[in-house]
């Protein structure tokens, strides 16, 4: 039985055989999410990453089957997961209180695998495609409603792809007209207050919100990005064929 190995860094844990990155919050988070298991717009106490193999995922393999045959015992139930094949010791972060609001804290933890990548005009149809995927969980203390729920799902997919363009280009790689990949996943988790406090219905880019949101995202995502090229065969990504 895989046992739960110390923490790696602040608030997230690794199991001991690397298959499972656990985010537990603690408390009631309304989360809005397209995720292969927990998603939709619902609540949960954590969020998780389960890594495969694209061999686990033959034709005819339910996803979401898979992971809840190998869910974990330190798994919540109403645990919302994200599926990848990205290794999850690789795994970026980064936080940010509001420069208006030092109360209020924006946290990002992301795993980036770009073998999936294609460009959102040309992305191909495929029956099996690699499992390397850009996976973003987002956190913050403030209670939003559910249009903000959207609205910071909107900013942070642009952070994606503004991470995935910087970085791919300032590699020159085959990558380079990337916009993400064909599987990428976001979570957004907003805290459950207790009633009679307020929900905040604005995180757009001209709110101190949204502009540290952006920031953050875009920070975590990048460096997944150049840490996952610093790991690739230069003949993978550099020549003439364009295979990645």
């Amino acid at each position: 039985m895989t046992t739960i190995a110390t923490t790696v860094k602040p608030a997230f844990f690794l199991t001991n055989d690397q298959k499972w990155l656990v985010w537990p919050l603690h408390t009631e988070h309304r989360v809005v999410s397209w995720a292969v298991i927990g998603g939709g717009l619902r609540e949960t106490c954590m969020l998780a990453w389960h890594q495969v193999k694209n061999s686990d995922l033959p034709l005819g393999v339910d996803p979401g089957t898979l992971i809840q045959e190998r869910r974990h015992r330190c798994i919540d139930p109403h645990a919302t997961i994200f599926l990848t094949s990205a290794r999850l010791d690789k795994f970026t972060h980064s936080d940010t209180p509001l420069h208006d609001d030092a109360t209020t804290n924006i946290r990002v933890v992301a795993t980036v695998g770009l073998s999936n990548a294609c460009h959102v005009n040309s992305c191909q149809t495929v029956t099996l495609a690699p499992l390397g995927t850009i996976n973003i969980g987002v956190v913050t203390n403030r209670q939003l409603t559910d249009a903000a729920l959207f609205e910071a799902l909107s900013i942070t997919t642009e952070a994606r792809t503004a991470a995935v363009i910087a970085g791919t280009q300032k590699h020159r790689t085959q990558l380079n007209n990337a916009t993400g990949t064909g599987t990428d996943c976001i979570a957004i988790a907003s805290r459950v207050l207790p009633k009679n406090n307020p929900s905040h219905a604005y995180c757009g880019k001209h709110t101190a919100f949204g502009q540290a949101l952006g920031r953050c995202v875009y920070s975590t995502v990048l460096q997944g990005v150049e840490d996952w090229l610093q790991t690739q065969p230069a003949t993978s990504l550099y020549n003439d064929t364009g295979s990645v």
